[in-house]
């Protein structure tokens, strides 16, 4: 149906937006080494895999998207990966900290 389709799109637009703005947060919080940017980054990871399991669920509905289940699966493991390493590295590092947070 094109309505499910076109409000998926909204949906997807309404979160990628949020994520460009968490982005560019994120990239001023580093530049001026405020403590707020291991919170920041955190959150990026964190919306990354809930934003790629939501959507998975979302394309699961729809049959125009199921070409792109594959490649939504792929996504979700690497947000996977990348949230439990980058998490507890940005969480314990004392460089980060040292580097990041005045």
């Amino acid at each position: 149906d094109r309505h499910d389709l076109a409000i998926a799109t909204l949906l997807e637009l309404l979160f990628n937006s949020a994520y460009l703005f968490l982005v560019i947060l994120s990239i001023y919080y580093m530049f001026t080494a405020k403590k707020r940017f291991i919170s920041s980054i955190i959150m990026l990871y964190s919306l990354t895999l809930i934003g790629n399991i939501i959507f998975y669920f979302v394309y699961v509905g729809l049959p125009e998207t199921s070409d792109y289940l594959g490649i939504t699966i792929r996504s979700i493991l690497i947000s996977i990966i990348h949230a439990s390493i980058w998490i507890p590295y940005v969480l314990s590092s004392k460089r980060v900290k040292n580097t990041y947070v005045k």
